[in-house]
């Protein structure tokens, strides 16, 4: 029976966590499957694994892993030298293989992941990286991060140019790394002498083209027509669909060249790992893996590594099908911001979406229901029974902002941040991310047959919008009345349009009311943003939010609760209820 065990590998000081996919007790061969990044990471996040599941079941010892700077891994994602962090990443996955076995591994890359699969090969023996698979692959660096900028600018906002990075969909890139990938070419590495079996896996609409036969010609290589890849990595939807029939052609290809001459499997697991380095007077940061509550919700533990005092306990929700690394790596960068300040924190995956449960073919991710609602409950319990934890913080966007809410509400948190707050009743009806997108009606643009075409949904529609179609009406007083009741202290940050909708919802009416009654929530808008939080203006507001309540520990935390209504936001925060608006909330 095939297992999954996550662990961390690699230097110890740049460890990388990888999920290793183990057939049984002995296995037949080994394969190392080299990941798309940015948001073609995270929308075929679950595909991979069911990609890992069949090789497995074909008895095939399989790794994914994150690359360093990506995902759960150590590193920084502004790093100038981040491609060539990608490419030891890749031949430490390969090294890691081999100790728990594997005498050859072969080398699986999906988009940008295959030009990192092909130096991997570049740079490893020929011998012990036999077979090299490059699985609808990016060709050049420049028209991948063309296409990506000019994405960000539509679907999330305009180019910021002031801040000395790159923005692309899920990722900020340096701009010596930028161009470092810019000046990418996959056909190089061919000339760079690959002397493997290859097979160039195309998508059919480009199989015949020009660029990809010299691909597969120079490489030396088999070429195989694969469907369903524009739905794959780069939904126009919140659902990024599995191409079953593509993985079995491309696992039966790889099962075909690798002989059954079957090893002994010796796992090396580490549970427990250091991120990242502090002052040498400070502890350094630990991340530690684990499983949560009855359905085994995989979860990833964040401290100083000295966590003797009381502090806070932040839980990051995800939202959509997102995994727990949340918009643009969010909640992994402030996991180990809030640790360097002494808090702790928990970050998890619901059911349904990253390394909770075995991925299957089309599975219907629950958004919003009574699944989620309990997933973030059991998320919220645990990281209150960590040792010394005195106040659970719990954090969210979109529909991660409503678990985080109806946690706190259900389980007693000191303290909430909600972005992007969409759904304003205490029992949503149960509802998938392929509903909201139906519901969500026409897309804001559609494919095109440029460089610009379906490379992340068109722009990231609103969970609200499904809400108001099905004919009812919302009213924020259901959540932040009990959210005060309860004395949760409640953060409210909104990009712009999210911020309008709030107020159509008579938002600034529900907190006139609240202040009646006692503290109100702070309000905080950002000029710019997207719903989804992959704006970078939007996520710096969080991110200050959430410090902010880090630097409140021990007997100033106390203070803080006592008196909610205080002004505690810092000077690189908007206030967003203007008079017009004061005297609005008066207006019955």
């Amino acid at each position: 029976m095939v297992r999954v065990v996550s662990t961390w590998f690699g230097d110890d000081d740049a460890p990388l966590l990888g999920h290793v996919h183990v057939p049984g007790d002995t296995a037949r061969g080994a394969v190392v499957l080299c990941p798309p990044v940015a948001k073609e990471h995270i929308d075929t996040y679950r595909g991979l694994s069911v990609a890992a599941d069949r090789l497995a079941r074909a008895g095939i010892l399989t790794l994914r892993f994150d690359y360093r700077g990506v995902g759960d891994s150590s590193g920084d994602q502004h790093s100038d030298t981040l491609w060539q962090d990608w490419v030891s990443s890749g031949i430490s996955a390969v090294e890691f293989m081999r100790r728990w076995g594997a005498e050859t591994v072969a080398l699986v890359g999906l988009r940008l992941g295959a030009i990192v699969a092909a130096e991997v090969a570049v740079k490893t023996e020929a011998a012990s990286t036999p077979q090299l698979v490059l699985w609808d692959p990016v060709l050049s660096g420049r028209s991948f991060l063309r296409a990506q900028k000019m994405l960000y600018q539509v679907g999330v906002g305009p180019e910021i140019t002031s801040n000395g990075l790159v923005h692309i969909p899920g990722a900020d890139l340096s701009e010596p790394a930028a161009k470092t990938i810019s000046d990418l070419r996959l056909r190089s590495m061919a000339t760079a002498g690959v002397a493997r079996d290859v097979l160039v896996a195309a998508r059919t609409e480009v199989l015949n083209a020009t660029d990809t036969r010299e691909l597969a010609a120079e490489f030396g290589g088999d070429i195989l027509g694969v469907d369903g890849h524009a739905e794959f990595t780069e939904p126009r939807e919140f659902v990024g669909v599995a191409p079953q029939r593509s993985i079995e052609d491309v696992v039966n290809w790889i099962d075909k060249r690798i002989p059954d001459r079957r090893f002994p499997i010796t796992p090396i697991v580490v549970t427990t790992a250091r991120v990242r380095r502090l002052e040498s007077d400070k502890p350094a940061v630990l991340e530690t893996i684990d499983r949560i509550g009855p359905d085994g919700l995989f979860a990833i533990r964040t401290s100083s590594g000295d966590v003797d005092q009381s502090v806070s306990t932040f839980v990051f929700h995800a939202t959509a099908q997102e995994h727990r690394i949340g918009p643009s790596r969010l909640w992994v960068d402030l996991a180990r911001d809030v640790a360097a300040r002494g808090a702790v924190s928990l970050r998890f995956d619901r059911r349904g979406t990253g390394e909770t449960g075995f991925a299957q073919p089309g599975e219907v991710i629950p958004v919003y229901g009574a699944e989620s609602d309990h997933d973030a409950r059991i998320a919220t319990v645990a990281a209150g029974s960590t040792p010394n934890v005195r106040h659970v913080v719990g954090v969210g966007i979109c529909s991660g902002a409503y678990a985080a809410a109806h946690a706190a509400i259900e389980s007693g948190s000191a303290e909430t941040i909600l972005v992007n707050m969409a759904v304003w009743r205490l029992r949503a009806k149960k509802i998938t991310a392929e509903q909201i997108s139906k519901a969500a009606g026409p897309k804001v643009f559609e494919r095109s047959r440029t460089t610009f075409k379906a490379m992340m949904p068109a722009r990231m529609r609103d969970m609200w919008v499904a809400f108001r179609t099905r004919g009812r009406r919302q009213s924020p007083l259901e959540i932040l009345r009990p959210l005060q009741e309860r004395g949760v202290v409640a953060t409210l940050v909104f990009g712009p349009n999210d911020y309008r909708r709030f107020r159509a919802n008579r938002g600034i009416r529900a907190l006139g009311k609240l202040a009646r009654r006692g503290p109100a929530p702070l309000v905080i808008a950002s000029p710019s943003g997207d719903h989804t939080g992959y704006d970078y203006h939007l996520r710096t507001l969080v991110r200050d939010a959430v410090l902010d309540v880090a630097r409140a520990q021990g007997e100033s935390m106390d203070a803080r609760l006592a008196s909610p209504g205080a002004p505690r936001a810092d000077n690189d925060f908007q206030q967003v209820l203007t008079q017009k608006d004061a005297n609005d909330s008066l207006v019955e």
